[in-house]
């Protein structure tokens, strides 16, 4: 038997009214305010059970449980009334929220039941079979609709040692998992939710004023009191991901094991929001010849089709969360790693060689760009829709990443983490800053016909261990990025084609520093910090926006770390 309790509290500032959001880096708007508020629960409960029986012959390994698990978010009302959008740094819309004096709250609960079964077919071959039964239910205090999932989720794998004495074994598994239900997803509907009316940012205001034009549209997730604003389809199918993999795990001796593996995914039902009350025929398209990745040849010219909202459709927006109609996504990947130790060496392996094709979630440069798993602006705004499908967010193409530990005499150690990622799949947008709607920006090409520069480190570790008065202490030595990769390009991914504008920073410093109080891990280097404007980066992780000194805000751009200067175009 088992259970635990969680409870998280955020305060939000009830003294913030207003602020601004970047859309191509900070993201969409509405999962601003959709971000997680007031106080969340879990709770689970469950048991587990394991026998080991004799039928037909053969020994059957079975296991089986149950697991309750209870999820609640209490959010009070948000104070936050407007927000201003920028595109590239043009400002584009004037968000006005509107919030239920009444504070929102949502549940959800999930009941599963799992069982599993390990037999011994032969001398050679042993079979490993179980089934996941799930039912999922959830929903917002007052919403109209809410969400329940029924779901069998099987495993299989098979196991077939090639010579009845040896230490290879050959394997071939398969996996459907689904998607949890993320409270996020009841707000869709909810009344309590915020909602906003949405305005063309006039630009002779330098601070969004909401009011000043005419309004261009709606948005929830909140239903604003109305039945048929924001809804969820009775019918929704929750997301599922079907895995194969088939590989070999070898064993030459007690010291030593690899692994190699093919793994397939095929990621279905994924989740959209669709805009029904402005459908295709209430924008007018037209078409603007772009040199696409400009790889120096035609074949990779596109012609990007541009949407314009029309004046009579504002105000009419009509939203539904279902599933995409889209193409599932698909992965593929080959990894291999491995494992060598003796009393004084340890060394882990690995590396991967990934190839990812979906829909992409969202415009921008942040990681909801190439996500295929979040709720999209795809078919919210059709200028989200060309050349959406391409490469993942998670595909790197080529990951390598090795360590190494070795135990020297008089307790000392020391250790390397080495590690190699090809760079982030993303697409330049074209900003179209007269549209009737609003600035917005479009893909000029898929996700993957360029990436970002890779990414590689080296941090060591040397540590001695004490015994002083019966009490062990241990003195480390860490040094980050000692190869001394200091070289950044910003890509500038809006408006102009395949603008590059190199950039030289400074490295980190490189000294080896001994940690007081606390250890941080040998794995975390540090990134290097452009001289011009150092609070940007950190800025951008958190995902603030960032005004520059002069009062401009800067355009969007991209970095990657470099080996040398020769790599800078």
């Amino acid at each position: 038997l088992f259970g635990a309790y969680t409870q998280r509290t955020q305060t939000p500032n009830v003294y913030v009214t207003n602020g601004i959001v970047e859309r191509l880096v900070d993201g969409p708007v509405w999962p601003v305010v959709s971000a997680t508020r007031g106080t969340t629960r879990q709770w689970t409960l469950g048991g587990r059970t394991e026998r080991t029986a004799n039928w037909g012959g053969a020994t059957h390994a079975l296991s089986g449980g149950l697991e309750v698990v209870g999820a609640s978010q209490h959010t009070p009302a948000w104070t936050l009334r407007t927000i201003g959008e920028l595109t590239d740094g043009v400002p584009s819309r004037v968000w006005s929220f509107r919030d239920a004096d009444t504070p929102s709250s949502r549940h959800a609960l999930t009941l599963s039941a799992h069982a599993a079964d390990t037999v011994r077919l032969s001398s050679k071959l042993t079979g490993t079979f179980g089934l996941r039964f799930e039912s999922t239910s959830g929903s917002a205090q007052g919403a109209a609709q809410g969400i329940t999932w029924l779901s069998l989720l099987p495993r299989a794998r098979l196991d077939w040692r090639l010579h009845e004495h040896g230490s290879t074994v050959a394997f071939l598994g398969y996996t459907r998992s689904a998607s949890r239900l993320a409270l996020d997803l009841l707000a869709f509907g909810d009344p309590n939710a915020p909602w906003a009316a949405v305005y063309r940012w006039d630009p002779r205001f330098s601070t969004p004023t909401a009011g000043v034009t005419s309004i261009v549209a709606r948005v929830g997730p909140g239903s604003a009191g109305e039945s048929n604003f924001v809804r969820i389809d009775s019918g929704l199918r929750r997301p599922i991901t079907d895995e194969l993999a088939f590989g070999f795990e070898m064993h030459p001796s007690a010291r030593s094991r690899f692994q190699l593996a093919a793994v397939g995914r095929r990621e279905s039902h994924t989740l959209s929001l669709n805009n029904l009350g402005a459908p295709m025929t209430a924008y007018n398209v037209s078409y603007v010849n772009d040199p696409g990745a400009n790889t120096g040849t035609t074949a990779d010219d596109k012609v990007v089709p541009v949407y314009d909202r029309q004046v009579a459709s504002f105000g009419n927006d009509r939203y539904l969360l279902t599933n995409s109609t889209l193409t599932p996504a698909y992965s593929g990947s080959l990894e291999l790693s491995g494992q060598y130790s003796t009393s004084r060496l340890t060394f882990y392996g690995g590396a991967t060689a990934t190839y990812s094709v979906g829909p992409a979630a969202a415009l921008g440069y942040g990681p909801l760009e190439n996500d295929q798993s979040v709720v999209s602006d795809t078919y919210v705004s059709p200028n989200a829709d060309p050349f959406r499908r391409g490469r993942l967010f998670n595909d790197r193409a080529s990951t390598i990443k090795l360590s190494v530990v070795y135990r020297l005499p008089w307790d000392i150690k020391a250790g390397a983490i080495a590690r190699y990622q090809d760079g982030q799949n993303f697409s330049r947008v074209l900003v179209f800053p007269d549209l009737a709607q609003g600035t917005e920006a479009v893909r000029a090409f898929p996700a993957g016909d360029s990436r970002f520069r890779f990414i590689a480190g080296l941090d060591i570790r040397l540590s001695k261990a004490f015994t002083i008065s019966g009490r062990r202490l241990e003195a480390i030595l860490d040094g980050y990025n000692v190869t001394g990769l200091h070289y950044d390009v910003e890509e500038r991914a809006a408006q102009a084609p395949n603008d590059r504008t190199p950039a030289v920073a400074k490295g980190p410093p490189r000294p080896p520093r001994a940690p007081a109080g606390r250890r941080e891990p040998a794995g975390s280097a540090r990134r290097s910090t452009s001289p011009r404007r150092p609070g940007v980066r950190r800025a951008r992780r958190l995902g603030k926006p960032v005004r520059p000194r002069s009062g401009r805000r800067e355009p969007p751009r991209r970095r990657a770390s470099l080996e040398a200067p020769s790599h800078v175009s």
